[in-house]
């Protein structure tokens, strides 16, 4: 039984056309693998995303490092503010969660089910609560509401996220750049040995 390169063969292609289509199982073309066989493999480009991103990541570490004091502070406490803002919202919205899980659950503990086929229903909708109660409720998130942050840890953090991410997107960068020569360079010494059909 042919395969999906094979069957090419039945249908009369040359042997450039079943090098080329094979070639596409290889990790320099292995995302063509599921184009169209007579799609030209052409040379691949890097993404532009770890560049943008680089490039974001520096702007941002060079803005950290020129704000002033003032600013350091203001911005520290407009995050300190957020953050307990959104601690007391989702306090607020996990107990009001807890209540409504509560309620249905006494609700189907005191069903009693039509027939004794049905009690597994019942076990099932009861077990269905209360792991959604043990997930999504657990509180422990609430205990004590967040520190606020000083400025000096504010801004430190901010640099060495920056400095993070420069050093991530920089690497990532730099690998793309290598993956894409390492493919073009694949696919042109292919081209030297069995050019590729027009």
């Amino acid at each position: 039984m042919p395969t999906g390169y094979t069957n090419k063969i039945i249908e009369g292609c040359t042997f450039e056309r079943f090098v080329w289509t094979c070639a596409r199982a290889f990790g320099a073309n292995v995302e063509m693998r599921d184009s169209s066989s007579d799609a030209k493999i052409v040379k691949y480009k890097v993404g532009s995303y770890h560049s943008v991103e680089l490039k974001r990541a520096k702007k941002e570490l060079a803005k950290f490092k020129k704000m002033t004091t003032e600013q350091i502070k203001k911005q520290c406490e407009l995050e300190n503010n957020k953050i307990l803002t959104d601690y007391e919202r989702n306090k607020t919205a996990e107990k009001l969660l807890l209540a409504k899980y509560e309620i249905m659950l006494e609700r189907v503990q005191k069903w009693n089910p039509p027939s004794t086929e049905h009690n597994k229903l019942k076990d099932f909708m009861t077990d269905q609560i209360q792991d959604s109660i043990k997930f999504d409720c657990s509180m422990d998130d609430y205990l004590m509401p967040p520190q606020k942050m000083t400025p000096e840890k504010w801004i430190n953090e901010r640099i060495e996220s920056a400095q993070q991410n420069i050093d991530y997107h920089t690497k990532e960068y730099r690998e793309e750049c290598e993956r894409v020569k390492g493919r073009n360079n694949w696919n042109k010494l292919l081209e030297e040995s069995v050019p590729q059909p027009k």
